[in-house]
């Protein structure tokens, strides 16, 4: 069996979040954008008032941020099943051919169908 070291009491059941980040720009643009999410930390965020809504609004106003380099491509593994629940979409057709070919190959049983599925080509 596994053990591992006790948790400090603070973060002993809390759910707890660590961002990191790259920005291909100034030092000075990348702080300024990410000094809204630096009010948001370090400490417990079940002692923080509206925590989640400040904590969004500091992710959007990133993202929104770098929208000028942001591609059409999403990074399937950082998405919900219900931000893209067609698997074709989030691959587009092209490589959601040659996935489902592939997958006949592969896994004609569909043994791997977690998440974003691609069913097998027929």
């Amino acid at each position: 069996m596994l053990r591992l070291p006790p948790l400090p009491e603070p973060l002993r059941g809390a759910f707890m979040m660590s961002l990191r980040l790259a920005y291909n720009g100034t030092a000075e643009d990348g702080e300024r954008m990410v000094a809204p999410l630096r009010t948001v930390g370090p400490g417990n965020p079940r002692h923080r008032k509206g925590h989640a809504v400040q904590l969004k609004r500091s992710v959007a106003e990133l993202l929104d941020g770098m929208r000028p380099w942001q591609s059409d491509r999403r990074l399937v593994n950082n998405l919900a099943p219900v931000e893209a629940p067609d698997a074709a979409a989030i691959y587009g057709p092209e490589r959601y051919t040659r996935l489902a070919a592939a997958k006949l190959t592969h896994d004609p049983a569909t043994m791997f169908r977690i998440n974003h599925n691609v069913v097998p080509a027929t």
